[in-house]
């Protein structure tokens, strides 16, 4: 199906084995792409965010954290 990524896979598929697509190289990129936003606090923005926390839940979250 594809879904290995890394070039050492490829000498390892049997040659009976169809590829349909390059699923693992994809998925590969969107992890790396999620992880940088996240590390570089770009992700998640307000826009993927909506839910709002009041300030008397901060502080409770706060103090239980503590």
């Amino acid at each position: 199906l594809g879904l290995m990524h890394h070039p050492h896979h490829e000498k390892h598929v049997p040659s009976f084995c169809k590829r349909y697509g390059t699923l693992g190289t994809q998925m590969h990129d969107a992890l790396v792409q999620y992880k940088n936003e996240v590390h570089d606090a770009s992700f998640p923005s307000e826009e993927y965010n909506p839910y709002k926390m009041s300030a008397e839940e901060q502080t409770k979250l706060a103090d239980m954290l503590s």
